[in-house]
C-alpha cells in the first residue's frame, strides 16, 4: 500500500508539472502575439477558457 501511495503521488507530481510547462509555453505564445487563443490551446492541450485567462491576467 505504501507503494501505491508514492506512485499515486509521483503520477500527481508529473501531472502538476505538465499542467505548469503547458502553461509556461502558453504564457510564451501570448506574448508573441501571433497564435490565436485556439491554436495556443490545441498546442498547449489548455483548455480555450484556460488560454483565455492566461491572457486576461496578462494583461
Amino acid at each position: 500500500m505504501n507503494e501505491d501511495m508514492r506512485n499515486e503521488a509521483a503520477r500527481e507530481a508529473a501531472t502538476e508539472a505538465a499542467m505548469l510547462k503547458s502553461i509556461e509555453m502558453a504564457l510564451n505564445m501570448l506574448a508573441d502575439g501571433v497564435l490565436s487563443y485556439e491554436k495556443i490551446a490545441q498546442y498547449t492541450r489548455l483548455i480555450f477558457d484556460e488560454v483565455k485567462e492566461l491572457a486576461e491576467q496578462k494583461a
